[in-house]
């Protein structure tokens, strides 16, 4: 399955709307985006930009350092948010298995004791995900790789 930059724009259209809406019924403001490196970044950025929001990246994936698949997290750099963030919604471009986005759920609600609200977004999710995005874009049913514009050719596989 190949995404288009045009489906990109209107899935993180969607995004914001959603996150507007969650703001609205809740009676809450994000404060920030938290974009899950690298497939989150540019999804995470747009968003960022719509919702005219600052934005700060979990260095966090599911690869070693030569893009080879592994079962554990691989932290590649400290996640960190100033303390007058209190509501952040985290963005990468899928769930696939879901446990980038748990762990790094998890690691902001266990250690940022003052963030309130954390939401979470991605531009697909697989059935399989363990992990359910709050916005979880478009619900995908198989397992074919999912290729985004910004895919090297290396990445693409």
């Amino acid at each position: 399955m190949k995404f288009e930059w045009n489906n990109i724009e209107v899935l993180v259209g969607n995004m914001r709307d959603d996150c507007r809406a969650t703001e609205n019924l809740m009676q809450f403001k994000y404060d920030a985006v938290v974009s899950i490196s690298r497939g989150g970044c540019i999804p995470g950025t747009m968003l960022a930009y719509l919702l005219d929001l600052p934005m700060f990246v979990a260095g966090v994936n599911m690869y070693t350092a030569d893009d080879k698949p592994t079962d554990d997290v691989v932290v590649r750099q400290k996640l960190y948010l100033p303390e007058d963030v209190e509501s952040i919604i985290i963005v990468d471009d899928i769930s696939d298995r879901g446990d980038t986005l748990n762990y790094t759920w998890n690691c902001y609600n266990d250690n940022c004791k003052w963030i309130k609200n954390i939401s979470t977004a991605t531009l697909c999710t697989r059935h399989s995900s363990k992990f359910v995005p709050t916005f979880p874009g478009i619900k995908i049913d198989h397992d074919d790789w999912i290729t985004f514009p910004w895919d090297t050719p290396k990445s693409s596989k």
